[in-house]
């Protein structure tokens, strides 16, 4: 390889890494909306249930673990097909009340929810667990709505 080709090939991977970096702190900052997003969902979702309003699912959202590998996947939602999470919030914002991870799948399940998972509990606590800016592990395996006041989570 001659010394123009070499030179050629060194600007281009300077280019490169300069780009990336510029899409990472895109990245991030995106990542920062969603959480912010996938906060104020929960607040609608919960004030929607205070009141007895139906719940609107979002057509198009950005789940923050799918933000993987420096790369953005979107998900598009139909009006049955939410994440896991997402499904919670509504069981939380009607008890109006921290529950533990078996009585939330209960609620679930009674409601037609269907699992495919082997152990049912360990999914919903790792999907709770994946969004802090969403639930609050509030008492001895009870999970509350992160925005909820203080007097809610000590509910029993």
């Amino acid at each position: 390889m001659n010394q123009a080709d070499d030179k050629t090939i060194r600007q281009g991977i300077e280019v490169a890494e300069r780009q990336i970096a510029e899409i990472d702190a895109k990245l991030f900052e995106l990542k920062r909306l969603t959480e912010r997003r996938a906060a104020l969902e929960a607040y609608l979702a919960h004030a929607k249930a205070l009141l007895g309003e139906p719940q609107r699912v979002a057509q198009v959202f950005i789940d923050t673990n799918l933000l993987v590998n420096n790369a953005v996947m979107t998900r598009r939602s139909g009006t049955d097909e939410k994440p896991l999470w997402a499904e919670v919030v509504p069981v939380l914002a009607q008890a109006q009340r921290p529950m533990s991870v078996p009585q939330i799948v209960e609620v679930m399940k009674a409601a037609g929810r269907e699992f495919g998972a082997e152990h049912v509990s360990e999914v919903v606590r790792a999907a709770l667990n994946r969004r802090p800016d969403v639930f609050e592990n509030v008492s001895k395996g009870k999970y509350a709505i992160k925005t909820w006041p203080d007097e809610w989570k000590k509910r029993e």
